[in-house]
């Protein structure tokens, strides 16, 4: 009897001790249910930690924010690998690169909204350093400078240097380095670093202010973005902060510790550091109708217009806003800028109807497809539904063959050596695809037929190139490609195209080599043959030789100082040069080659099969230097 008591103590206490256990995991599950995205860290640690590892990337950083709240800023990985110092998402600080001209474009709309900035002015209005040419018509409005439509031609010799001695002031190299207008404005959008320091040079001037000081009072400051600059070199407080730039070798499997990239002569266009942190406070502001923590820094008209369509095609494919631009998704709408330096690769993705954004960025040279499938797998994982697998109409078939061919980028150098870069790549291959579609390499993917002028995506692998699409001349035929809104890229003829010229350089080696070899087994055989009729063979080897020393010595030299042409860091400052000179002397040589190929014919020397191998040369000689002085090889063209 007296037991009963404690029994019932006993039972009274095991029940409430079960009904605690139960409320507590009634109220766990409702915070996960309230939160925005639940399990977002945790999804977000494998995803990345696997692209780390599996696409070898010292670092990364990630910033996410939804409805107004920062969701996550985490590091991954090293920023700096040997002293195995981790990546923070509050204070390590990385390259953005070009996605930093959201901070340009936001700012001359800043000054726009306060009637400071006529964006429909001529630009010219606003520089007083130096004029734009009018080598056409109709002047360059600030409002082409935002969608990459004012017509220059691509220039980006020494745009990247490593020694802060090498700094010039922006208008001082803006104003030595104009690129060439090449088209009308608003004829196509190809994109243009240049122009976007033009627009930053405008906001200096207008403002009375470095840009690099405009943009850190009227953007960073307001925001609490701390850790955030356009100044290279870093300022003090900065710099231990910063994440160190890496290339990865395969054979030894490390890390190959990189320098500070800077970029400051054109710096509206890409110099800016920053952490996840921050970036994320800069997201929010423009999903919040400009505003962030209750400090605006764009009124939220100013902010949706900025968000609306500028500028396309009209064919139903992407458009540039003011300075964003579009992207989709499984029928989700984006907007927003990826960024690449050489050891930093970033992307910026708002979701203006979801009311979200992500800002992500790599430290190391070859990120691979990182960015793409970090960004798809989120998506998928909380924003989209099953999506069904677009098909080409059943006659596309019968019309693929009016897409079909190379097409290159009108992003490239028509004025400097460095237009000889459209040897090595810059072009797109569309070619029929699998399952009745259409292939485009080395980026793209595969596509479905829509209508005539659009395409959709059937490989879903990438935000980017979900839409392409095509202008069609009179007959139907497709003369255009739009694969990006600001990269449009224009159909190429068979002798405009840089697959049949390097064809054309392997026969002029093989041609060379040939001569070469021919040389050295008749040096003996030539005894008693009289010195003016040695001549030939003896100028096609000279001319041989040089031609042959030029393709080797000039491949190397611009493709391991690609990015840094001319930078007095760079070993192109003297290799580069070196083989220019050789090919002038090559021209030279080959002035009396032809004249001498000429006598040959006229007096009869050496036997016809000779004699025609010889011209055969001769001819392959001069084609070549024609083929050098297209790609603006001949003399100093920098």
């Amino acid at each position: 009897m007296t037991r009963l008591p404690l029994f019932r103590y006993l039972l009274s206490a095991v029940i409430l001790l079960f009904s605690c256990v139960g409320l507590t995991n009634a109220q766990d599950d409702s915070s996960v249910e309230s939160e925005p995205l639940p399990g977002l860290e945790s999804f977000m640690d494998g995803l990345v930690n696997a692209q780390l590892k599996n696409s070898h990337i010292a670092g990364g950083t990630i910033g996410i924010v939804k409805d107004g709240k920062v969701l996550m800023a985490k590091g991954y990985g090293y920023a700096d690998v040997k002293n195995r110092v981790p990546v923070s998402g509050e204070k390590t600080l990385f390259r953005p690169g070009s996605t930093s001209k959201l901070f340009t474009y936001t700012a001359v709309m800043q000054l726009a909204e306060q009637g400071k900035i006529d964006l429909n002015a001529d630009a010219n209005s606003y520089l007083t350093q130096f004029q734009i040419p009018d080598t056409f018509e109709k002047p360059i409005k600030v409002i082409d400078l935002l969608t990459h439509t004012a017509g220059f031609e691509e220039k980006f010799i020494n745009m990247i240097v490593f020694d802060e001695k090498e700094l010039v002031p922006m208008d001082q190299f803006l104003a030595n380095g104009l690129p060439d207008r090449v088209r009308p404005v608003g004829q196509n959008s190809s994109y243009s670093n240049h122009a976007v320091a033009i627009a930053g040079l405008i906001v200096a001037n207008v403002s009375g202010m470095s840009f690099d000081e405009y943009v850190e009072k009227n953007i960073f400051y307001p925001l609490g973005m701390n850790s955030t600059t356009f100044r290279e070199p870093l300022p003090a407080n900065l710099i231990d902060n910063m994440s160190n730039g890496y290339t990865y070798n395969p054979d030894t499997e490390t890390y190959h510790q990189e320098k500070f990239e800077m970029v400051h002569m054109l710096a509206p266009a890409g110099s800016s550091s920053s952490t996840a942190a921050d970036m994320a406070k800069f997201m929010i502001a423009h999903l919040n109708q400009g505003s962030y923590n209750g400090v605006s820094i764009l009124q939220p008209e100013t902010t949706a217009k900025m968000h609306s369509k500028l500028y396309s095609k009209n064919f139903g494919g992407h458009a540039m806003d003011y300075g964003f631009y579009e992207t989709s998704y499984k029928g989700l709408d984006m907007i927003g800028h990826g960024g690449d330096l050489l050891f930093f690769h970033s992307d910026m993705y708002l979701l203006p109807e979801q009311n979200f954004g992500i800002f992500m960025s790599f430290n190391t040279a070859d990120v691979g497809e990182t960015r793409n499938i970090i960004i798809t797998a989120l998506l998928d994982e909380y924003f989209t539904q099953e999506t069904e697998v677009p098909k080409s109409p059943a006659d596309f078939a019968s019309k693929v063959g009016n897409y079909v061919g190379e097409y290159q980028f009108m992003r490239h150098s028509s004025s400097d050596f460095t237009k000889s870069a459209g040897l090595l790549g810059g072009t797109l291959s569309v070619s029929p695809g699998e399952d009745n579609t259409l292939l485009i390499k080395p980026m793209g993917g595969r596509f479905a037929q829509v209508d005539d002028h659009l395409f959709v995506s059937v490989d879903l692998s990438s935000p980017d190139f979900s839409k392409i699409t095509f202008n069609l001349d009179a007959n139907g035929e497709a003369d255009e490609l739009y694969l990006l809104p600001f990269m449009h890229a224009t159909k190429l003829g068979f002798f405009e195209s840089p697959s049949t010229h390097q064809v054309f350089l392997i026969i002029c080696a093989i041609a060379f080599v040939s001569i070469l070899i021919s040389a050295f087994r008749q040096r003996k055989k030539h005894v008693g043959v009289a010195k003016s009729q040695l001549l030939l063979p003896r100028l096609l080897a000279v001319v041989s030789g040089l031609n042959l020393f030029f393709l080797v010595f000039y491949g190397i030299a611009f493709s391991i100082n690609y990015a840094t042409l001319f930078a007095a860091s760079s070993s192109a400052f003297i290799m580069i040069p070196i083989a220019l000179t050789v090919l002038l002397v090559s021209l030279l040589v080959s002035i009396p080659l032809v004249y001498v190929t000429y006598v040959a014919w006229a007096k009869g020397e050496w036997h016809t099969r000779r004699r025609v191998a010889y011209t055969v040369v001769t001819v392959l000689v001069v084609l070549f230097l024609i083929l050098m002085n297209y790609y603006n090889l001949i003399g100093y063209q920098y």
